[in-house]
């Protein structure tokens, strides 16, 4: 059986408001990334629990690949 090794990777926009962040984002990661942004979820405490779950998503993706039942 052929393991397939997941790569993480962060990609973090900074700039002035109308500099075409979100855009640029849109354009290019939109299908490949997921966006974690104080203007979507509000507050720092859903951010980090957002993260965590990203976290926990890939961590249970590899077990289950690594360790089929």
């Amino acid at each position: 059986m052929a393991v397939r090794w997941y790569s993480m990777e962060a990609v973090i926009f900074c700039g002035i408001q109308g500099a075409g962040k979100n855009t640029f984002f849109k354009e290019h990661f939109f299908r490949t990334h997921v966006r974690i942004s104080p203007d979507l979820l509000r507050t720092r405490h859903r951010e980090k629990v957002f993260l965590n779950a990203c976290l926990d998503l890939l961590i249970s993706a590899l077990k289950s690949k690594l360790f089929p039942a």
